[in-house]
């Protein structure tokens, strides 16, 4: 009786044993899923009184979401937007990054002509372009595409993940898509909790990017000098996904325009040589004494001169390409392919 005795002592103690470390490893859980979300709730939420959405933050709980949100239509007016845009952009971040700083929407805005860029971070490619324009058959009057190289025909990690795995990545970015919508509550109460964390959006009526107070961005880092001449074999890849690339979209020829914004590595002789060949037009603004923030993205002072340069010389072709017209649905495929 006595050995039974110490038996169901040892296996009560070893049940509350158990049970103890269920409830430190569930607090343990618990404070380590808290601190998770506090690192996306800190995320910049000043964009959203912009009306746009977040499309990157640099917490690791959050990342890119825009690849998946405008390629799955997750954000509404995404598909509406781009049926409507009179004016597309086609390009990685140095395009988008410096139409976006330099107020190009205001220009667009004035003059009743609706523009909608089709620009992506993470050394985006034109693969992903093209698995877009696959995807929305878009008909813009005019194209704008930066041939930086971005003409490769390759994918972003991001876009390779989209191809690969798209329930996975339509799944997760549904995820990001509830957040945001908690995120944007919080952060018109609590504003102060949604601001330590860099981050960017994308503006709804047109695609531009909104981004986060960052000094660093005004810093010029590097000079802009002449970069060396491309080599022929990489022209004649680029020429060949640049057709391939229109066509997916129904555009005159002579109402696309290529141009490069200028960095450390990049002239604009890829620009002017598909220009040639395809028909097209090059917009290549000589601007004197540029800066980059980083070795590849224009300084704000930069991109608002180098922009304000750009829509001037292009201007002529916007009007000659562009006419009234009512604006146009858009057709889809499944939203997972």
């Amino acid at each position: 009786m006595v050995l039974t005795g110490l038996d169901h002592s040892s296996k009560n103690a070893f049940k509350s044993y158990v049970v103890f470390l269920l409830v430190v490893t569930g607090l343990l859980a618990g404070v380590y899923e808290g601190y998770q979300q506090w690192q996306r709730l800190s995320c910049w939420g000043g964009g959203y009184v912009q009306d746009a959405w977040m499309s990157y933050c640099e917490s690791k709980r959050f990342g890119s979401y825009e690849h998946a949100a405008v390629f799955f239509g997750l954000e509404p007016e995404i598909r509406e937007k781009m049926a409507e845009a009179q004016i597309l952009t086609l390009s990685g971040s140095r395009l988008q990054e410096a139409l976006s700083i330099a107020g190009a929407s205001d220009w667009f805005k004035e003059r009743g002509l609706r523009l909608y860029m089709l620009g992506f971070g993470y050394d985006e490619q034109s693969g992903f372009a093209e698995m877009l324009l696959s995807k929305y058959q878009t008909h813009p009057d005019v194209l704008v595409i930066n041939a930086d190289p971005y003409l490769t025909g390759q994918l972003s990690d991001v876009a390779k993940l989209i191809k690969s795995n798209p329930h996975t990545e339509v799944t997760a970015a549904l995820e990001l898509r509830r957040f945001e919508e908690w995120h944007r509550w919080i952060c018109a109460r609590i504003d102060w909790i949604c601001r330590g964390t860099n981050a960017s959006f994308r503006a709804r009526s047109d695609g531009h990017w909104i981004f986060s107070p960052d000094k660093d961005r005004d810093k010029p880092r590097s000079m802009v000098l002449p970069a060396a001449p491309t080599e022929s074999a990489r022209l004649a890849k680029y020429l060949e996904n640049a057709k391939r690339l229109l066509r997916l979209v129904n555009v005159d020829r002579r109402c696309v325009i290529f141009t490069t914004v200028p960095s450390t590595d990049q002239s604009g002789d890829v620009a002017a040589f598909l220009a040639e060949r395809l028909g097209a037009r090059s917009v290549l603004p000589e601007v004197h004494d540029l800066h980059t923030r980083d070795g590849s993205h224009l300084t704000p002072e930069s991109a608002g001169r180098w922009t304000r340069s750009f829509l001037t010389v292009a201007e002529p072709i916007f009007n000659e390409c562009i006419s009234p017209r009512e604006p146009r649905s858009v057709s889809t495929t499944s939203d997972t392919h």
